[in-house]
């Protein structure tokens, strides 16, 4: 494979250490970690971690079903 002669990058980046950041919760749902800063959607309380909450923008035509 071809790599436009940026090995080098590739190389630094499989070197470089994960982020460590301070633990402030876990995600309700998948109870994956959730550190300092990071985006979190909280519902009811709790707290969900991007991975476990789609975004989206509402339109009528995509009414949610209701079952009540």
């Amino acid at each position: 494979m071809y790599d436009y002669g940026l090995s080098w990058a590739q190389f630094q980046h499989d070197m470089e250490e994960p982020p460590i950041g301070k633990v402030v919760g876990t995600c309700a749902l998948c109870g994956r970690d959730i550190f300092d800063g990071e985006k979190i959607y909280r519902i009811d309380g709790d707290w969900y971690c991007t991975d476990c909450v789609t975004e989206d923008e509402a339109t009528e035509e995509d009414e949610p079903f209701d079952e009540y």
